[in-house]
């Protein structure tokens, strides 16, 4: 599997997904949604999600398997009203796609950032979870 998921010790409502290769665009995507469902469900309040995707390089077919996937399968996480996303990569196709995210309104213009490190997307939640 090319990703794997943890909570920030400090705060359990942050989740730090961490993608690597061999990376699969669907079955990460399905993987990845399973997961943030899950952790949806079982709270009440703003969940932060920080896509850890700096190993990654990719093809602009993945980006576009990936946006679809996250974003037009219904019942999706990325869509929920509690889920902030905070896409960290170094790769200009993953940046094109948290963009796409944001601002496309076939993405339903989410709540997606995005970060060449993870310690600047770290700052701004914490900045964000304190504003309450």
């Amino acid at each position: 599997m090319g990703c794997v998921f943890d909570r920030h010790p400090l705060n359990d409502s942050i989740i730090i997904g961490t993608y690597s290769e061999p990376f699969d665009p669907l079955a990460d995507s399905y993987t990845a949604a399973e997961y943030l469902l899950d952790a949806l469900k079982n709270s009440f309040t703003t969940m932060y999600y920080v896509a850890d995707m700096r190993q990654l390089k990719v093809s602009f077919s993945d980006v576009m398997i990936g946006l679809d996937t996250a974003y037009k399968t219904p019942g999706s996480p990325y869509k929920h009203p509690n889920l902030k996303t905070f896409t960290v990569a170094t790769d200009e196709l993953i940046k094109m796609g948290a963009i796409a995210a944001a601002q496309q309104m076939q993405y339903g213009q989410s709540d997606v950032m995005f970060y060449h490190n993870i310690d600047e997307a770290l700052k701004e939640i914490i900045m964000q979870v304190g504003k309450g």
